[in-house]
């Protein structure tokens, strides 16, 4: 499957304190970034709620974080340099680049290589999902692209259970865990101090989420954004056990309670869907 994610851009950072800055304002550990490992995490409140997240390699001596064109885009700039205030970091944009992914190239995880003008990686969340290819001159690395590939795409991101930063996490609301950052490797437990670092460890080491993100396979019907799930068939039993966030085709993404998560339970929505949760193999209900 190759398709092109639409809407991407990227910020670029250089200086030599490009390091040390990113590593005390995001979730992930800026130490594993080099030019051969790719990373990726997000930025949080104070509170410990998500804010803005990214895709972050290395490549020409800069560190590039991709994410969303246009506002967020440009949100998370000015959120990234209003903590670099006397430090040797500067900041650009790069909107001409394009975003391909192609399932069928394989690797590890994160994996970086470099040809010409293009960067490649294997997706830095789970492996699964393929390779994202990066060009900065407007071409694409196919020759065609299937025009249903994309929603093929995010079928698979659904059913790997890999949460998107703009469809799925809540600006100043959703935790690290319920976006099981810490099973995607979006977040270091062991780095130092952080902007939210607090509140996440003492969410994972002291307690659980409340709320965690699940992927569902839809048996009948169709759902869109914030449909709410009943959890019985039983009319006059039944509870919300969550919201969807995102879908495509047969698959869905929902913010759930974790009282109702369990491999195979069916849901409803009002509008008469049903739905069914499908967990990947390395979901662990009880983290």
């Amino acid at each position: 499957m190759r398709t092109e994610i639409p809407e991407r851009a990227c910020i670029v950072l250089r200086g030599t304190d490009v390091g040390a800055f990113l590593q005390s304002v995001v979730t992930c550990d800026v130490r594993d970034l080099t030019e051969k490992t790719a990373a990726w995490g997000v930025t949080l409140t104070p509170q410990g709620k998500f804010q803005y997240g990214f895709i972050a390699f290395k490549w020409q001596g800069a560190v590039y974080l991709e994410c969303s064109a246009g506002e967020t885009l440009m949100r998370l700039g000015r959120h990234l340099s209003s903590y670099a205030l006397n430090r040797d970091v500067r900041f650009a944009i790069e909107d001409a680049v394009r975003v391909f992914v192609d399932t069928e190239r394989s690797g590890k995880r994160g994996e970086c290589r470099f040809d010409r003008s293009m960067v490649q990686m294997v997706d830095p969340r789970r492996a699964q999902l393929g390779a994202r290819i990066y060009t900065f001159d407007g071409t694409s690395p196919f020759l065609t692209i299937n025009g249903s590939a994309f929603e093929e795409y995010e079928c698979l991101r659904i059913a790997s259970c890999v949460v998107d930063f703009d469809k799925d996490m809540i600006f100043g609301k959703t935790l690290v865990q319920e976006a099981l950052m810490d099973k995607l490797h979006g977040v270091s437990l062991k780095k130092g101090c952080y902007v939210g670092q607090e509140v996440t460890a003492r969410t994972f080491y002291r307690g659980k989420p409340k709320k965690k993100y699940t992927s569902l396979w839809l048996q009948t019907g169709a759902v869109t954004e914030g449909d709410v799930l009943l959890s019985s068939t039983q009319e006059e039993s039944r509870k919300e056990a969550g919201f969807v966030t995102s879908w495509a085709q047969n698959r869905a993404m929902a913010s759930m309670r974790t009282s109702f998560i369990q491999q195979g339970a069916t849901f409803l929505t009002h509008r008469g869907a049903r739905a069914i949760i499908q967990l990947p193999s390395w979901y662990t209900t009880d983290a």
